[in-house]
């Protein structure tokens, strides 16, 4: 797995309606007047030991799918693969409470 996938100094700028309209709760995405770069969802693996940052907006701009984006965390920290759409934000956590 890698860190440090998104590169923070080069991101799109979206609207939070765009997160909406992806199956993002308008509660957690904030008001339509908001701006966005990251959305950042922190991950926990089934063990409570690994924990990783992603974002579902990619380098483009466009908003991975709710939904999509639930699974493809999942898939990432289980090891199923490693991040090839370059969501991850940081690096990975690691130990007992690692979300914490």
């Amino acid at each position: 797995m890698t860190s440090e996938s998104v590169d923070l100094l080069n991101r799109p700028i979206i609207d939070a309606d765009k997160l909406v309209k992806a199956g993002f709760s308008r509660e957690k995405v904030g008001p339509s007047s908001e701006k966005a770069t990251v959305f950042t969802t922190t991950r926990e693996n089934e063990a409570g030991d690994i924990a990783m940052n992603f974002t579902p907006i990619l380098p483009n701009g466009t908003v991975m799918k709710a939904d999509r984006f639930e699974e493809y965390m999942d898939e990432v920290i289980s090891g199923v693969h490693d991040d090839y759409l370059k969501l991850q934000i940081g690096a990975t956590y690691t130990g007992e409470g690692a979300s914490a």
